[in-house]
């Protein structure tokens, strides 16, 4: 992870959505979004047993989970690369929880249709362990090539679009 930058190692710790691709038993790429903590060392996700996630991971377990900002001309992100471990029952517990927490509030988390929901919901922990990590930056980018006018001066179209 030393080959990240410290904005790519920040937008690990915020509240973003991540894609994660598995390998379907047809061989495709299954490609969904996904809540995330990562830990420092690895990424951690909460999911079904019953998903296709689950699924795929339990007849393949190489995985890829893709983390990203975008906003024109300052866009970056990470991708890693690894083979997903799994915990069930008390095991995974602790880090569904910590994912959970992540992206739900105190109070989300403390209401009794919601909280209880989620943490029956989510059985399975998944660790990721990045063996390969894949990087980019469009604002470093930008100014190593352009001097900045990318980002600045609206020559790229907004993400709405």
């Amino acid at each position: 992870m030393s080959t990240l930058t410290e904005a790519q190692q920040e937008i690990l710790t915020q509240r973003r959505i991540a894609t994660v691709a598995t390998i379907d038993r047809n061989g495709f790429p299954h490609m969904t979004a996904v809540w995330f903590y990562f830990d420092g060392e690895s990424f951690w996700i909460a999911i079904p047993s019953s998903s296709a996630k689950a699924k795929n991971l339990n007849r393949n377990g190489n995985m890829a989970i893709m983390i990203d900002a975008r906003v024109p001309g300052q866009e970056l992100g990470v991708t890693a690369q690894g083979v997903a471990a799994f915990f069930t029952g008390d095991e995974a517990s602790e880090m569904v929880a910590k994912v959970h927490e992540k992206y739900i509030t105190p109070a989300g988390l403390d209401d009794p249709e919601v909280g209880p929901a989620f943490a029956a919901f989510d059985d399975l922990a998944v660790r990721l362990t990045p063996e390969k990590w894949i990087s980019w930056d469009m604002g470093a980018l930008d100014q190593a090539a352009f001097g900045g006018k990318l980002g600045g001066n609206g020559y790229l179209h907004p993400v709405e679009n």
